[in-house]
């Protein structure tokens, strides 16, 4: 095992990727450790149990890494990926290191991934809220029409239906408009 100096980390159940981090934090002297692609895979896809006195942990199969943190009983808490230079290095430094066989339980609990971006899912929330909470008739009816480019048809129900359905650059077009209002 070998400490890497400094990485900056964003912890979350479903880890996200760097560029949707919103939270980091900077951890020193974590120590790398080597383990196989399988454990990586499954502490990722499942919720587990580690054997270890360690609060967070640093692993890699020397292609991919994570970090994880523990809580007092072991139960994994949060996962979190590393930026593509910290991955770099930490995976460098687990290539040159012996396979450690850490002990670990899968439980019954799988880690569902979204389809889409963390942004994306906080524009349609916000959509949705604002559209349910509108009282305006003639702003919904505006709003229905800039989207179906038809009035005819018009029912809140059709609009908030559409928006879980509908493109991205649909839902865009709405955001910016409900902004603007």
């Amino acid at each position: 095992m070998e400490k890497i100096c400094s990485i900056t980390l964003s912890f979350n159940r479903v880890p996200l990727k760097p560029y949707e981090w919103k939270d980091t934090v900077n951890i020193s002297g974590l120590l790398v450790k080597r383990v196989t692609h399988k454990c990586v895979i499954d502490i990722l896809m499942n919720d587990c149990i580690i054997e270890s006195n360690e609060r967070i942990m640093l692993l890699s199969d020397g292609n991919s890494s994570i970090a994880i943190r523990l809580d007092k009983d072991g139960n994994v808490t949060a996962r979190s990926f590393l930026d593509y230079i910290d991955d770099l290095k930490v995976n460098e430094i687990a290539k040159h290191l012996k396979c450690t066989n850490i002990k670990y339980k899968k439980e019954k609990g799988k880690i569902i991934y979204p389809d889409e971006l963390r942004s994306d899912a906080l524009m349609r929330k916000y959509i949705l809220e604002s559209l349910k909470n509108c009282k305006n008739d003639n702003l919904l009816k505006y709003l229905y029409f800039k989207l179906f480019n038809e009035i005819d048809d018009y029912s809140k129900e059709k609009l908030l239906k559409s928006i879980d359905s509908d493109n991205l650059e649909k839902n865009v077009l709405l955001y910016n408009l409900l902004l603007s209002t």
